[in-house]
């Protein structure tokens, strides 16, 4: 029988736990922000990275945690006669107060024990993690949990790779990392992501759930601690994740699917609001002569599209012209052009003069931007072609792009054709064209002249 719950707005901890991991001595691994510094896995360039958990987080529905929030704060408030003593003397107005404000409000929340249901899904998490790693752990109040997680592990035959505990991974087309929970070996199947929930309800959150396994599922590197370095990650299933639940004091454990194909539909969609977010479409008029919309610089995580109907991930331009405006690289402060009113953002930036140009007068790049502009009228652009001639087009675009990208005579003309692809391709890059990117990347920085 499943047990009712009067505050179903579960606490926001449990739900998108992302642990920060033990720093390096003498290496920050968070900016001032929050958010990962670590190198490029292309440039070698070290750059802040968006938590995934924060992009996950981006289209959630928060109007239950806000007013559970809200309750907590109201409750903690009437138990802590002090705290309504020092924020009466403080302006709401006023910089610093604000700051005090916020504090108070945190720790009403937090003596309403708004933080005691994530305390006790982190010290479980780290229990699961010490068992999957092996080691031999004394649960106490916890045993019937973790028998029930195991019990439950063994009867679907899964088992949880050690080597693949809490590692970080990156995704360059969103901006992001992450700390992925774990991997799960499936029968006949490449490593599945899964991840271990305890909060009390899996009625709430799926959305945000289903951004963050696809995200992890999508890894494009995966960090080594001990070397210092990015490696490849292992072949992932990217259609199918495992949420593991494992609720406090129930002693019970089940299995969730997550539809990954939704998931990271939504995470590219994710990363174009953030983007939105950042722009600024009214601006002050310095003259009589209005400003054009054309005008207007877009800040976005991944370079995407915006056409006269309205933002469509799969949006684009439908002229050959325009398809090459959208898939040239921005610079900083750049504006707009084309006659498709594409937006250009300014984060996909390469060395001056290393930006490889579609050159009509070549007629393999007129054919490329020809065939491009084709497969973005078809029914779905970057999903599984529908037809047999679906299928020749999106083959030879393939063949066109390796075609380009062979002639790259150094690594960051490469790099910044591997950029446009990606453009092209909606935010993400054919697993054929990541393979040979990486094939000729070691060979161009192997031959490059020395400094």
């Amino acid at each position: 029988m499943t047990t009712q719950f009067t505050d179903p707005a579960p606490p926001a901890g449990p739900q998108f736990a992302d642990p920060a991991p033990p720093e390096a001595p003498g290496k920050r691994l968070f900016d001032g922000f929050g958010r990962y510094l670590l190198p490029d896995p292309d440039t070698g360039k070290e750059r802040a990275w968006t938590r995934v958990t924060t992009l996950a987080k981006t289209l959630e529905d928060t109007y239950n945690l806000e007013q559970w929030g809200a309750r907590m704060a109201v409750k903690g408030m009437a138990m802590r006669p002090d705290l309504v003593a020092m924020a009466a003397t403080l302006n709401p107005n006023d910089d610093d107060d604000k700051k005090t404000l916020n504090r108070l409000a945190k720790d009403a929340k937090e003596a309403a024990g708004s933080s005691a249901g994530a305390n006790m899904g982190t010290a479980l998490h780290k229990l699961t993690e010490r068992v999957d790693g092996g080691e031999k752990v004394d649960a106490g109040p916890m045993s019937r949990e973790l028998d029930a997680y195991r019990a439950t592990l063994a009867r679907e035959g899964l088992k949880v790779r050690p080597d693949y505990l809490e590692r970080i991974i990156c995704v360059p087309e969103l901006g992001v990392a992450g700390r992925l929970d774990k991997l799960l070996e499936v029968p006949g199947l490449p490593f599945q992501v899964a991840d271990l929930k305890s909060q009390k309800s899996m009625d709430f959150g799926g959305l945000g759930i289903a951004v963050q396994q696809a995200i992890y599922a999508h890894a494009y590197a995966i960090w080594d601690p001990v070397a210092g370095r990015w490696e490849d990650p292992p072949e992932l299933d990217q259609v199918l994740a495992t949420i593991i639940w494992l609720p406090v004091g129930r002693g019970i454990c089940e299995l969730f699917d997550v539809d990954l194909c939704l998931g990271w539909e939504w995470a590219q969609l994710s990363a174009r609001v953030r983007g939105i977010r950042k722009a600024k479409p009214v601006t002050r008029r310095e003259s009589m002569v209005p400003v054009s919309a054309m005008s207007v610089v877009m800040p976005s995580p991944v370079s995407e599209t915006i056409s006269e109907s309205g933002i469509n991930g799969t949006n684009f331009p439908a002229n050959a012209a325009s398809q090459a405006e959208m898939v040239a690289p921005s610079t900083e402060g750049a504006t707009v052009g084309g006659p498709s009113g594409t937006w250009r953002g300014p984060d996909h930036q390469v060395p001056e003069g290393t930006t490889p140009e579609m050159d009509p007068a070549d007629p393999l790049d007129d054919e490329l931007a020809s065939i491009m502009s084709t497969i973005s009228r078809f029914p779905r652009p970057w999903g599984a072609p529908s037809d047999p001639y679906e299928e020749d087009v999106r083959a030879r675009a393939l063949e066109l792009w390796e075609e380009k990208m062979r002639r790259a005579a150094t690594a960051d003309e490469l790099l910044a054709l591997g950029r446009k692809a990606m453009s092209a391709y909606g935010g993400q890059l054919p697993d054929s064209l990541k393979a040979l990117g990486r094939e000729l990347r070691a060979k161009l920085t192997e031959h490059a002249p020395a400094a």
